[in-house]
């Protein structure tokens, strides 16, 4: 099974970090990358009504244009994403945002990992807890 990611994330060097480490624990995923808030708004306003709706959403907050907290309450609004879990990966380590996103309706806040073997360890914990996959 192809597991299908939207990952909002406008750092290029984050984004292909994560494409490895899903490469690298032999996860198969499609991922669709928004560059912006405002790209990442349209494009789930474009799967509303299809099939193509994601298995899980990786959320940046700092985003150019439309701001990750935007496109937080933009997806929860929509009822045909209220099983998608949101897992808002952030540099801030700030509690106040982390309790901002959960109480929005994120699933899980984790703070974007310094070394890439803990990222390593944080795709596997995502893997574990909110995709239905085997290792």
């Amino acid at each position: 099974m192809n597991i299908r990611i939207f990952l909002v994330e406008d750092n290029p060097s984050d984004v292909e970090l994560v494409r490895t480490a899903f490469e690298e624990l032999g996860i198969d995923v499609d991922f669709t990358i928004f560059k912006d808030g405002d790209e990442a708004i349209a494009g789930i306003n474009g799967v509303l009504n299809s099939t193509l709706r994601p298995h899980l959403v990786l959320l940046d907050l700092n985003l150019p244009k439309t701001s990750g907290h935007e496109v937080l309450a933009s997806i929860r609004r929509e009822p045909s994403f209220a099983k998608v879990p949101i897992v808002v990966l952030s540099t801030s380590n700030h509690p106040v945002d982390r309790t901002r996103c959960l109480a929005a309706g994120a699933n899980d806040y984790q703070v974007k990992p310094p070394h890439f073997e803990q990222l390593l360890e944080l795709i596997q914990r995502l893997r574990d807890q909110w995709l239905n996959v085997s290792q």
